[in-house]
């Protein structure tokens, strides 16, 4: 368990270490229907969202976990600012 802010946030940017593969190889896994696969559980028509949305979604995330590296890269004081606000209730 970290002790202090710098070292929470040493363990986000550790934790975010492979981020890119783990996100490429769970869209790989996880196949193109995967979304409306999900939104079928809340009550969506998969085939509605098949035809709407679901092979778009899956083009647009394959070979992305560059893109979600990029966007978590830095962010680990903000993520710990945040988390402490709230569970401290601020």
């Amino acid at each position: 368990m970290a002790t202090s802010t710098s070292e929470m946030a040493a363990n986000w940017t550790q934790g975010m270490q492979g981020v890119a593969q783990a996100f490429d190889a769970g869209v790989a896994a996880a196949g193109p229907n995967a979304l409306c696969a999900g939104l079928a559980k809340l009550g969506i028509s998969e085939a509605a969202c098949q035809a709407r949305i679901g092979s778009k979604w899956y083009s647009r995330v394959q070979g992305k976990g560059s893109a979600v590296a990029a966007g978590a890269a830095g962010k680990g004081e903000k993520f710990i600012r945040n988390f402490i606000r709230g569970v401290s209730g601020g």
